[in-house]
């Protein structure tokens, strides 16, 4: 019986180890990626909000196998962007579904502002 509980513990104690992992990946674009989900939102300026600059976004529909352009991707993009800017939030000015443009079979656009906010 205690060499049963002596084995368990050892297996148990070998699950206990932290692994290093090592791969060929540059972190920098999963970074860039996973940044949007930092950006929150708004639909009116925030009191502590500080100005950082204009942006916008896109969602375009380049042929008819794709997904039609949508508010949500527009309004990512917008994200995006203001990730791309170092901003926290971003204040929506408006979005505007344009129609057919000549590379895109649909599109939405959103502008804004981006903004920082205190953590």
């Amino acid at each position: 019986m205690h060499r049963s509980i002596l084995l368990g513990l050892l297996l148990l104690g070998g699950c206990n180890s932290s692994y290093d992992i090592s791969t060929n990946l540059d972190p920098a674009p999963i970074k860039a990626y996973f940044a949007v989900a930092k950006v929150t939102l708004h639909h009116s300026m925030p009191s502590d909000a500080s100005p950082v600059g204009f942006v916008e976004g896109q969602s375009c529909q380049v042929d008819a196998s794709q997904a039609p352009a949508d508010l949500a991707r527009a309004r990512t993009q917008l994200r995006q962007a203001a990730a791309n800017l170092g901003a926290n939030g971003v204040v929506l000015s408006q979005c505007v579904e344009l129609g057919a443009q000549p590379s895109c079979l649909s599109s939405v656009l959103c502008t804004g502002q981006a903004v920082q906010l205190p953590q």
